[in-house]
């Protein structure tokens, strides 16, 4: 219920147009209205500069956005590139190698990269299941594979991923083939 003299404060808790901030903790009570493009932290506002940036709406994006665009965009490109990388070395049992690479790059990332990365995995996979009919169990092992480079590099995001993926590279596979870049992120 409001107080009488002191709009938009509920319960303690004032209401900013877009999202509700608490004084006593200094920290908004709910979460950026931008969500997942305002930055993997979403009770951030304006970059923690609030004196320099105003956002009264809580739809500007900050540098945060900028670093979780760029991851996120920049996913997709790391995905084909395994894929031409993978297509290229025609080697026996390398997909995994480069299912894991794919993964483990784009979520060194961040969240952002991670998440898109996840989104490619699952899409490629209900495909390769509906279209070309491959069974649940390869599928299964193509996303183990998945989700070992994403685990691997979340524990161990300055690592390279040609090293945390180095279970699944097959041998015979030329060494070129190994000590791509991570995507650059938050």
């Amino acid at each position: 219920m409001r107080r009488r003299g002191v709009p938009g404060r509920l319960n303690g808790v004032n209401y900013c147009r877009a999202r509700y901030y608490h004084p006593g903790f200094q920290r908004f009570a709910s979460e950026d209205p931008i969500g997942l493009p305002g930055g993997p932290n979403g009770y951030l506002y304006v970059d923690n500069s609030p004196v320099a940036i105003g956002d009264p709406t809580g739809l500007l994006p900050g540098s945060g956005t900028l670093k979780c665009a760029s991851a996120g965009l920049a996913a997709p490109f790391t995905f084909l590139q395994n894929c031409v990388s993978m297509r290229r070395a025609w080697t026996k049992r390398a997909d995994k190698y480069f299912h894991c690479l794919a993964n483990c790059q784009a979520s060194q990332g961040g969240p952002c990269g991670q998440t898109v990365g996840t989104w490619i995995s699952d899409a490629r996979e209900w495909v390769d299941q509906t279209v070309k009919r491959d069974s649940p169990e390869d599928s299964e092992r193509d996303q183990a594979a998945n989700r070992f480079g994403r685990c691997e590099a979340s524990r161990y995001p300055q690592t390279p991923c040609d090293q945390l993926c180095g279970p699944y590279r097959p041998p015979g596979l030329p060494p070129r083939y190994g000590g791509q870049m991570p995507v650059t992120g938050p």
